[in-house]
């Protein structure tokens, strides 16, 4: 009874979390063509969000602070989508606002300090003539134009919390190229 009444107690303070961090949740999924079934109800595809720690990716980010110098770069993982390819996506409503916006945006609310590769790609959608360079200005892929590591550290102190579509190679950005978003 004693040894019953003691694991009871551990199961309880765990909160029955036998390994791992009871504070750790699962990524959401990635988007799917088809809708899960959940008690017998279509659910929704949720909007899933880059895993930026491990492998290799290519997301968009919010891009919160970058230290060359440091190699270092504070991230959040974001989706950002035309907001019909959002809605057709995430198989929202046609009357849902968003899918008559020019683009959406959904925030992980996940901050993620990254190692930042010694001499990454840093690209801007404007060139230093004016003109605009990037493949295309809505799709979320980033500018195409090189830009120093003094004028993308400029630029991002002119413009806190700018959207970048950063590439990780192995853990590490090796690229950050600024959005159009106006």
């Amino acid at each position: 009874m004693k040894r019953t009444l003691v694991v009871l107690a551990a199961v309880l303070l765990t909160g029955g979390c036998a390994t791992g961090n009871a504070g750790t949740t699962a990524p959401s999924p990635a988007p799917s063509g088809s809708l899960a079934v959940a008690s017998g109800r279509p659910v929704r595809p949720e909007p899933g969000f880059a895993d930026l720690a491990r492998g290799s990716t290519v997301s968009a980010v919010k891009l919160f602070a970058y230290e060359p110098a440091a190699r270092s770069a504070v991230v959040e993982p974001i989706i950002f989508m035309g907001g019909a390819a959002y809605c057709k996506t995430y198989q929202v409503k046609r009357t849902d606002t968003r899918c008559q916006e020019e683009w959406t945006t959904e925030e992980s609310r996940r901050k993620v300090t990254m190692t930042v590769a010694a001499k990454p790609a840093l690209l801007t959608w404007q060139g230093e003539d004016g003109d605009v360079c990037a493949e295309s200005l809505a799709d979320g892929s980033g500018g195409t134009c090189p830009i120093s590591v003094k004028a993308f550290g400029d630029w991002i102190a002119d413009n806190p919390e700018s959207m970048v579509q950063a590439t990780v190679q192995d853990g590490a950005i090796t690229k950050m190229a600024l959005i159009y978003t106006s």
